[in-house]
């Protein structure tokens, strides 16, 4: 029995350690990633909208704004507020 439990922890270990190695690379891929996106030129861009119904005190309004396909910076193009309440 012991002997199994020996291995199990050069498992537990090993594993652990094949965990943190992939965190690391996992980090530095990342890093890679952002540096690059912040130099999105922003060509592929898609439009969206959303709309708030407004409350008793408060007037309805849409939100209208562009986010990058690629690297999801957004842009607000306008808010369009309407003429009644909630």
């Amino acid at each position: 029995m012991m002997d199994s439990y020996e291995e199990f922890k050069k498992r537990v270990a090993f594993l652990k350690s094949s965990v943190e190695k992939s965190k690391k690379a996992l980090d530095e891929a990342e890093d890679d990633l952002n540096e690059l996106l912040i130099d999105c030129p922003c060509v592929e861009r898609e439009d969206k909208e959303t709309y708030y119904s407004g409350s008793y005190y408060d007037k309805a309004f849409t939100k209208y704004w562009s986010q990058c396909k690629v690297c999801g910076k957004t842009r607000t193009i306008k808010e369009v507020t309407h003429s009644h309440y909630g």
